[in-house]
């Protein structure tokens, strides 16, 4: 019968008591479960207890592999294991280590060493380990490179609210790309935000870049990239940082559909996203010097699930377009550090394919001529947006460049876009490559507060708004909708000797079907500007088996400096072209309006007569086209231009009387005509300079002028549709020249003042100059002026200024010429 023990306090000399505790003595010493109980019930660790505790304790650090029975050790440590080779498991030693540690021949088993049992060698795999490391506490069997075991990493990990690349450096690596990659791919399957804060060395990849996916702030990181791709700067495919998303084939599902322009929706339900439509249709054949290349069809969709459509379809097709799938998702943060491109050559640092995406930059320095193709490349994806991103000059830019890597290609485009919609750029700089932003087949771009080179469009693009930007190099693009610039500077490219603020692609038909509208833009011109055209619309200088758009421009509220433009010869404000003799305007739909105001000229430049000035330049000839032809292009049926408010009177005096005149032009329109209705108004010198043979209705009035002139008109006769009336003006130099002398249209003049050119070009007359010739005495032969009403003629100054007398009598007289002007 078991002793019973008092509850006596401790100590207790009861006999009972003490005959009790003898045989707990001997319980905790000999003992093979983990405890015992005292004689107040409470329970206390034998040493088998003990030592099971102290084997859980070491095991929390993992079992450490310390080679095999075959070859020899001698274990210290409890969690140190030895295979042996002939069955393939592990042991652990589970008795003494004392007193030199568990010493262990060379060419031993565990059999020979002691035997396999408790106290003994226990087997810890393959089955062994298998079933620990499957259980709730095998993840702290296993031992990492810093020192604790992988359960102590896990419970980091899960604890933690970001994960970062120090948890996956030894802090020996001299590049951190396998890090960056370890830690993003547990920051996505743990649904963690990556944050890097440190200086890292990083390499790009042609085909495994470091793929972000989710957010991520690296904003006060800084990134060393030194990868260097050779060859063409057009070939390069390596790629730093990548966020992608895959896109679905669904063109199955709009099997239904038909493709036309101006469609608004489709019959398809149950998507919300972005959709690619792509074919095989060719749109044009690019002519880029000469390479012709064929553009085919796709435009980018943003679709709702009842299959509505956000933008018009442009397209209709003829080859049934496959269609390409990404849904919206949630918005994805990337914060880019502090990059520096130390002889780095690259395609791009980060590639972007994801919808929702919003990119935050930081600085990204240029050394040892390191250079990027594209800072940022948006490829096929929407509701995208870019922000705060710097990047330094290159080192060189055109003649000044090595020859590899090759000038301002190094870095082209800084942010591209292709197949994408809703792009916004904000607050970005880049001086180098040919556009801060360029993009193909891309809508609705907003682009705000930045300073780029240029700002590009190559091909079907759509809707772009600038807004508060600075523009050093051009604007150029190719597509439809509206190409808007608002308050923006033109600073001119030093050593670009021709530049224009906007330009339709050239190389792409010239072709904006849409409107352009610059309101708001100071331009500051260099020393090395030869000529300079605020937007430049030409027509197609080849056949590209497409019809082009010539676009409709407003252009308002311009400063054009002159402080610095020592080297201008040749001053547009829109420039329409020159035909080329080819023909090739039969393929350009014209324009329907142009409209130009508030244009003004600052500073100031002295010069002889080479300066040629043009409100309007418009050289386009179309005395060669059919009437089919004319039928082609024709838009509304009708040509608005009007000019308001312009004063270019700071270009200064000249040294030659009809020099600077500034000149508006039309089209010229021959056997077939357009009617065209011109209106000039307040705009100092502004001329009508003229070439259509009728259908022209011009309005002058409330400003000063010198003379004006039809170029190549047939004889007027009383059926010419040409009017040309003047209310409140002063005239100088009043006539109106033509080739051979022929005028062709009614010219009407109310309540003006005529007087000599000396009063506009600041040179006195020093032999006789006589005026009115062309509208009195000097007709040749055309029926007389349609009237002349409540003019007069400013007294002359000096007798070298004369006035025609018919010319005179009918200022005086109030003339009117019923046989061609009808009240």
């Amino acid at each position: 019968m078991a002793t019973q023990p008092t509850n006596l306090p401790v100590p207790s000399e009861s006999p009972r008591d003490l005959k009790f505790n003898a045989g707990k003595i001997d319980e905790f010493v000999t003992s093979l479960v983990n405890a015992y109980t005292d004689r107040f019930g409470n329970e206390h660790y034998t040493i088998e207890g003990l030592r099971w505790l102290a084997q859980q304790a070491i095991a929390q650090y993992g079992w450490i592999p310390f080679g095999t029975f075959q070859d020899g050790a001698t274990l210290t440590l409890p969690n140190q294991i030895l295979k042996d080779e002939t069955d393939g498991n592990y042991y652990r030693w589970d008795g003494s280590f004392l007193p030199s540690g568990k010493v262990v021949p060379d060419n031993s088993t565990p059999a020979s060493t002691g035997g396999v049992g408790v106290g003994a060698w226990i087997s810890v795999g393959d089955s062994s380990l298998k079933a620990m490391l499957a259980s709730s506490q095998g993840a702290s069997m296993i031992g990492t490179s810093s020192g604790v075991n992988l359960q102590v990493e896990i419970d980091k990990l899960k604890s933690s609210s970001y994960i970062s690349p120090e948890m996956y450096m030894s802090g020996s690596e001299t590049d951190h790309t396998s890090a960056f990659k370890q830690a993003l791919t547990a920051a996505k399957d743990l649904n963690k935000k990556f944050i890097a804060t440190g200086s890292y060395v990083l390499s790009a990849s042609n085909s495994d870049p470091i793929r972000i996916e989710v957010d991520a702030d690296m904003s006060q990181a800084t990134v060393t990239c030194s990868t260097y791709q050779a060859g063409d700067v057009w070939l390069l495919s390596n790629t730093l940082f990548e966020i992608p998303q895959a896109e679905v084939d669904v063109t199955s599902k709009f099997s239904n559909s038909t493709y036309q322009k101006g469609q608004t929706s489709f019959p398809v339900t149950g998507l919300q996203g972005t959709i690619i439509l792509d074919s095989t249709d060719v749109v044009m054949v690019r002519n880029n010097g000469g390479a012709l290349s064929n553009q085919l069809k796709s435009e980018v969709h943003e679709i709702d699930p009842d299959g509505t459509l956000r933008y018009r379809n442009y397209y209709s097709y003829s080859d049934r377009p496959v269609v390409k799938y990404k849904p919206f998702t949630n918005i994805l943060d990337f914060k880019m550090p502090r990059i520096i491109l130390d002889g780095a050559r690259l395609n791009n640092i980060v590639l972007c394919s994801r919808n929702n995406t919003v990119i935050t930059g930081s600085s990204i320095d240029i050394n040892n001529n390191g250079s990027s193709r594209q800072a940022v490349n948006f490829q096929s994806c929407s509701r995208v947006s870019v922000n705060n991103i710097y990047m330094s000059p290159v080192g060189y830019l055109g003649a000044n460049a090595p020859a590899n890597p090759s000038g301002r290609n190094e870095a082209a485009y800084f942010i591209l876009t292709e197949k994408c919609s809703d792009v916004t750029l904000e607050n970005c700089c880049n001086i180098n490559g040919w556009g801060g932003y360029d993009g193909n087949k891309t809508r609705n771009v907003h682009i705000n507060r930045c300073d780029f080179p240029g700002i590009g469009g190559h091909f079907s693009m759509s809707d772009i708004y600038v807004n508060e930007c600075t523009i050093r190099y051009h604007c150029a693009s190719q597509g439809w909708g509206q190409w808007v610039a608002t308050n923006c500077i033109h600073l001119g490219m030093f050593g670009i000797d021709v530049m224009e603020f906007w330009s339709a692609k050239r190389d792409y038909m010239s072709s904006w079907d849409g409107e352009v509208i610059i309101d708001g833009l100071k331009v500051l011109l260099p020393s090395t500007c030869a000529g300079y055209f605020v937007v430049s619309s030409l027509e197609p200088k080849y056949n590209g088996n497409f019809m082009a758009t010539s676009p409709d421009v407003v252009i308002r509220n311009v400063t054009i400096d002159l402080t610095n433009a020592s080297a201008l010869v040749d001053l547009r404000i829109l420039d329409l072209g020159v035909s080329g003799g080819s023909n090739f305007e039969q393929y350009m739909i014209l324009p329907n309006s142009h409209y130009i105001e508030n244009i003004k000229v600052v500073g100031s430049r002295s010069y002889g007569q080479n300066l040629v000035v043009s409100v309007v330049s418009n050289q386009r000839n179309y005395s060669s086209i059919t009437q089919p032809q004319l039928s082609a292009i024709v838009g509304r049926g009708r040509y608005k231009l009007t000019i308001k408010d312009v004063d270019l009177s700071r270009l200064g005096n000249t040294n030659a009387e009809t020099v600077p005149r500034y000149n508006v032009q039309a089209f010229k329109f021959t056997n077939y005509g357009v009617p065209q209705s011109i209106d000039i108004m307040r705009s100092y010198n502004c001329v009508p300079y003229t070439s259509a043979w009728s259908d022209m209705n011009i309005r002058v009035s409330d400003q000063d002028m010198l003379l004006g002139y039809v170029d190549g008109a047939v004889a007027r006769t009383a059926s010419s549709y040409n009017r040309i009336l003047f209310n409140n003006c002063r005239i100088y130099g009043v006539g109106w020249g033509g080739s051979g002398g022929k005028r062709a249209g009614i010219f009407d003049f109310n309540y003006c003042l005529f007087g000599w050119p000396s009063a506009i070009t600041g040179i006195p007359e020093t032999s006789s100059s006589s005026i009115g010739g062309y509208l009195g005495g000097n007709e040749s032969g055309n029926a007389a002026t349609g009237k002349l009403s409540g003019c007069a003629i400013f007294v002359a100054e000096n007798s070298y200024q004369v006035v025609d007398p018919t010319f005179k009598s009918r200022v005086v007289g109030n003339y009117i010429n019923t046989g061609v002007y009808q009240s």
